[in-house]
């Protein structure tokens, strides 16, 4: 029986870790089904009403190349300003478990006035079969 991959994702608007600096958490996995097509699933929660106002997530994306995860994730500023932040991509192994939990770093992401922007990400290694993306702003 050939088992195809398909694409779930779940975004949730969260309070990112450290320093009292709010965020966005965008969420996504690989599922393997022996049935039709699985539509991406869109959940937004906010809990940072600032930080919600002037970001939204539009679309996420998850792929294979070989056994490697890759993610994409596809923001929209709401706003007419520009926007300093930080992103950093998280990868989840079938346990639940961080793979490589203190190699991945905060970048720089300056998001313009109104500018839609697709950040991507590959998994070190083929343990990941999730991923979060994290977004705050540049401290």
């Amino acid at each position: 029986m050939r088992l195809s991959v398909r694409i779930m994702g779940l975004l949730l608007l969260v309070a990112a870790c450290g320093c009292g600096t709010s965020g966005i958490v965008g969420q996504g996995a690989l599922k393997q089904e022996q049935d039709a097509e699985i539509p991406i699933y869109k959940r937004v929660v906010v809990n940072n009403t600032s930080l919600g106002r002037d970001i939204g997530v539009i679309d996420t994306r998850v792929a294979q190349a070989g056994d490697i995860l890759q993610a994409g994730v596809t923001l929209e500023s709401k706003t007419g300003s520009t926007l300093a932040l930080q992103y950093k991509f998280v990868w989840i192994d079938a346990k639940g478990f961080e793979v490589n939990p203190d190699t991945g770093t905060w970048k720089p992401l300056t998001l313009y006035g109104r500018e839609t922007r697709q950040l991507q990400g590959v998994a070190p290694n083929a343990a990941a079969i999730e991923f979060m993306l994290k977004i705050r702003r540049d401290q």
